[in-house]
């Protein structure tokens, strides 16, 4: 069962990062965890030209078929390590409105464009994390 099997290996990198939160909480270090974006994800990104040339695939193509039938496992499971008070942020739409090319292969891997863009994303998520913290008064 294509459904139970997605299920169950996101519920794998779930506790995965569940197991890292308290690693770092015992060790008194901070975890972050973000899912990147993936060009196969369904409606993450409108495409350029280039990026349907270099970084898409038309047809049966089996990491495309994982990411659209599983990425949603991961999308669900993140929301749960929120709750589960891991610093956790999804990406998967970051560039939804973003019209230049990002995309670099097939795969999932970006240019440096895209590079600069997720840094930043992540940057300012540890950020605002710290910024919080620091105004709450929290160790």
């Amino acid at each position: 069962d294509t459904t139970e099997y997605f299920d169950q290996l996101a519920e794998y990198w779930k506790n995965a990062s569940l197991l890292m939160g308290k690693l770092a909480g015992s060790a008194d270090f901070e975890y972050f965890h973000f899912l990147q974006p993936n060009q196969y994800v369904p409606g993450s990104k409108t495409l350029t030209k280039e990026e349907m040339e270099i970084a898409y695939v038309e047809g049966p193509f089996l990491y495309k078929s994982a990411v659209e039938q599983g990425y949603s496992f991961l999308i669900n499971k993140g929301k749960e390590l929120t709750k589960g008070n891991i610093n956790f942020a999804d990406l998967t739409m970051m560039f939804r409105n973003t019209p230049e090319t990002v995309y670099n292969d097939e795969c999932c891997h970006f240019n440096e464009h895209g590079y600069e863009i997720i840094s930043d994303t992540i940057a300012e998520y540890i950020s605002k994390h710290f910024h919080k913290r620091k105004l709450t008064g929290e160790n």
